[in-house]
């Protein structure tokens, strides 16, 4: 084996492209598209892409960090959904285990690294479990915190094939309040306003719907987009490829109502919703949820529909399994920083135990 480093995603060698190309059917979170867009509009530290190849230039792991100070961060934040380092299809848990033992000595002992962070990350999947346990292995001290809750629901395949109506029945196993909301608020819509709810894929379609749903943004209830650029950037690079699903609702000619969803691999991902406050009595919001879950279930015939991040109370309504997600971060204790950092979490990690211990008793 060995390892080389690139600055820029665009610098890696076309071999990398086959590791890309299998973890996006994974998730879109792993592939080249994100990673490429990310550094386009929300980079803000230098990319160190740290490569490890076989002895045929085949690479067998890609790490996405940014670099900063002798310290390594996922390329990745509040826009990620899922991480992990990048192992070439195929390899066994000892594989996994011998590459990142390799990066650990090869690089992060021999660059005197002081830690790394990996985040959002699943840590019951095996490519974090055997990266983590080679890190405590050498003597890195790990430290584990939790980010947020990731809601999700699989639909019933044999739905498909027996050609049942598979949104029908998905709408008859919601809670019977949001069922009645949903009925009663389409027919007070129908009868009382005038209104225009649609659905759009096309690139040209979604490019003339960016200020529609750029308007909805900055009128609802949340924080304002850290980067719309990039949220437009995300939604026409997947157009492209026939996997952005961009719901507006008109109500009156006002735009009131938005979602950004990615489908892709029979998976539909709910990137982005929000509404007018001026129109919450209608419940338009939840109105385009029914209608986008319709579209992906019976169009796209998706097996699976995610909530990404985020444990708001109302998507339990909507889905029926969860997960969670950490940020796992790893201290180099062969590195004056890296050793005084892992004593500080330790020390603050004793006292929570012993205050907790002596409080509840």
């Amino acid at each position: 084996m060995h390892l080389k480093t690139y600055t820029h995603i665009n610098n890696l060698p076309e071999s990398c492209n086959d590791v890309f190309s299998s973890k996006e059917n994974y998730s879109l979170f792993f592939g080249k598209t994100w990673f490429s867009l990310f550094e386009k509009n929300l980079s803000n530290c230098m990319e160190k892409y740290v490569i490890i190849f076989d002895k045929t230039n085949k690479p067998l792991l890609i790490l996405p960090f940014y670099f900063n100070n002798n310290t390594l961060y996922a390329i990745s934040n509040y826009y990620t959904a899922n991480f992990q380092p990048l192992f070439a299809n195929n390899l066994n848990i000892k594989e996994i285990y011998d590459i990142t033992e390799y990066f650990i000595k090869s690089y992060l002992i021999k660059n005197n690294i002081h830690y790394l962070t990996l985040s959002p990350v699943n840590i019951e999947v095996k490519e974090i479990t055997s990266f983590v346990d080679c890190l405590k292995a050498h003597h890195f001290s790990i430290k584990t915190d939790h980010l947020f809750v990731n809601w999700f629901h699989k639909l019933n395949l044999n739905n498909y094939y027996d050609n049942l109506n598979t949104y029908e029945q998905y709408f008859q196993q919601r809670p019977s309040k949001l069922q009645n909301t949903i009925k009663r608020k389409t027919k007070q819509l129908r009868k009382t306003e005038s209104h225009h709810l649609q659905i759009h894929t096309s690139y040209d379609d979604i490019k003339a719907q960016l200020s529609n749903y750029d308007t909805i943004y900055q009128k609802s209830w949340k924080p304002d987009e850290y980067s719309y650029q990039f949220i437009h950037d995300l939604m026409l690079t997947f157009a492209q490829q026939n996997k952005t699903r961009l719901g507006i609702a008109m109500i009156n000619n006002e735009p009131a109502a938005a979602q950004f969803w990615l489908v892709h691999n029979q998976e539909a991902l709910i990137v982005k919703l929000a509404h007018d406050p001026k129109f919450q009595n209608l419940s338009i919001g939840t109105i385009l949820t029914n209608a986008m879950f319709q579209y992906v279930i019976e169009i796209d015939q998706v097996h699976k529909i995610d909530f990404l991040t985020g444990n708001d109370s109302y998507k339990k309504d909507w889905m029926t399994e969860q997960q969670d997600f950490y940020s796992v971060t790893a201290y180099n204790n062969k590195t004056i920083k890296g050793l005084a950092l892992s004593l500080k979490y330790q020390a603050k990690t004793n006292i929570k135990k012993w205050m907790s211990y002596h409080f509840s008793n």
